[in-house]
């Protein structure tokens, strides 16, 4: 009887002289007829449900260490090797390596050909690898993957989010990069923080998308060479892509357009008009303010040293980009800005 965790050695010796061995290496067919352990499963009295394979090499056991020499004792084949009986598997080789000397024993070695089990195995190992590779991707979500931008005017930022979420098992890091032989993963009145990061699994994080348009990226917009639509790609490290889409509606203005190109449109250019064919004599843009200043700015202290404030320069740009006429505060009968 064996407790869970036993284990006993079982032996099956034989007598035998070393004279007979030497007899048996050139009748290895003979082995079997005096290995104990052969006789008795044979029998069926013991390893009913295993078998082996023909025994064709010398007694494994019991050699002087470092030689071919047996010692003193019985010669025993006591190295074996057994398998549960199985159609599916075929027995290829069973030997002995006899050049191995530092035991006492002589090392016993056997191959097999498994018979379909290979594929169901080999299956097996690659639904499970692929259940691994699955469980350890990056997983994430985002709220949102569409900003849309009702009016974008000249140096009026506007700020939008998306939220991004680590919904898988693993740590996120995500990164914005650019599209196919793009340097910048975003065009320049687009600006978006954080642009890289990290995330913990639970973890979410906002990202903000800000629509700016300065100096550097007015004029494309008013000539229409450019327009607020881009795709931004945010990448989460061995995952998958989100696509980002940005849009917005682009208000004209006068800021950041060529004289020559100005003294062509005769109406406001919020209302983009088709350029007239005899161009104005200087921008009336221009006239405007230059009348606006003579009537009711002349006397105004400081007016071309001390910046007005920004509300008033954005109500001014505002007025000459629609058309609509200057309503400025009046003070001891002057206006000022």
């Amino acid at each position: 009887m064996l407790l869970p965790g036993d284990s006993i050695h079982i032996s099956f010796v034989v007598t035998i002289t070393n004279e007979t061995v030497a007899a048996l290496n050139s009748q290895t067919d003979k082995i079997e007829d005096i290995v104990i352990l052969n006789l008795e499963s044979k029998a069926n009295l013991v390893f009913q449900q295993f078998q082996e394979a023909q025994i064709t090499f010398p007694p494994s056991y019991k050699f002087d260490p470092g030689t071919d020499n047996y010692d003193t004792s019985t010669p025993s084949w006591c190295d074996r090797i057994l398998w549960c009986k199985n159609d599916d598997v075929e027995n290829l080789s069973y030997q002995s390596h006899p050049s191995l000397k530092m035991s006492d024993h002589k090392p016993v070695s056997a191959s097999f050909n498994i018979k379909e089990k290979y594929d169901k195995v080999h299956q097996n190992v690659i639904r499970a690898l692929d259940k691994f590779e699955n469980e350890s991707l990056p997983d994430a979500t985002l709220d949102k993957n569409t900003l849309i931008y009702d009016s974008v005017y000249y140096k009026r930022p506007k700020t939008m989010k998306i939220t991004l979420s680590n919904v898988g098992p693993v740590i996120v890091s995500f990164r914005f990069v650019p599209k196919l032989n793009d340097k910048t993963f975003c065009k320049p009145w687009l600006n978006v923080t954080p642009a890289f990061g990290m995330l913990l699994p639970g973890d979410s994080i906002p990202i903000s998308f800000v629509v700016n348009i300065t100096n550097e990226t007015v004029a494309a917009l008013n000539s229409q060479t450019d327009k607020i639509e881009d795709i931004v790609i945010l990448n989460l490290e061995n995952g998958k892509d989100f696509f980002v889409t940005v849009s917005g509606d682009f208000q004209p203005t006068c800021f950041g357009m060529p004289l020559s190109t100005l003294v062509h449109i005769h109406g406001p250019v919020r209302s983009r008009p088709k350029k007239g064919s005899a161009p104005l004599d200087i921008p009336k843009e221009i006239w405007r303010m230059v009348d606006y200043i003579y009537n009711f700015g002349l006397k105004t202290e400081g007016l071309f040293t001390i910046p007005g404030e920004q509300g008033m320069v954005d109500y001014i740009r505002e007025c000459l980009d629609t058309g609509e006429p200057f309503n400025l505060p009046v003070k001891n009968n002057i206006k000022f800005n």
